[in-house]
């Protein structure tokens, strides 16, 4: 995979690529088990000469772009159910210019979900949560949705968060 990144800037492609792959690791595996046995990703290229993202959130829960010139909110979430094991599933680019400036935020579920038996999904609290925050730096911007996190109840998924400013 780091390979085809390397060379591939199509989000499409490289996510066919990856459900391949993953396919192929888990040739063994019985039908019943493929069932439940899900990947997700966010795969984008940004080409900052131009200001254009294409991306394919691929099951992930929606990341956010806040635009400075604009002042809004924008979800990125459409692409492809996650899969990795069911082939051929439907997916969908998504290519939009953005504004210098702009900040994200890409996240797994770890952030936005909270174990039985409170079992909160706290996607409307993160991007609350960024839109009141975006102003900060990256670290404290990443450290306040962790704390907040914490707050609700023990982490017991992994979480992983990608954060940034667009040039």
């Amino acid at each position: 995979m780091p390979d085809l990144i390397k060379r591939v800037k199509d989000p499409i492609y490289i996510t066919e690529e990856l459900g391949k792959h993953i396919r192929d690791l888990f040739q063994g595996v019985n039908r019943q088990n493929k069932k439940h046995a899900r990947i997700t990703a966010f795969i984008a290229y940004v080409n900052t000469k131009d200001r254009l993202i294409e991306y394919v959130n691929y099951g992930l829960p929606s990341a956010f772009l806040y635009s400075p010139c604009t002042n809004q909110i924008f979800n990125l979430n459409e692409g492809a159910t996650p899969s990795g094991l069911i082939p051929e599933l439907p997916m969908k680019k998504i290519v939009f210019h953005y504004e210098p400036g702009s900040r994200f935020i890409i996240y797994t579920d770890g952030l936005s979900k909270t174990p039985t038996p409170s079992a909160i999904d706290r996607s409307d609290n993160i991007e609350r949560e960024f839109i009141e925050n975006v102003h900060l730096d990256t670290n404290d911007l990443l450290q306040k949705l962790l704390v907040s996190r914490m707050r609700h109840s023990v982490i017991n998924d992994d979480i992983c968060i990608i954060a940034g400013t667009l040039f």
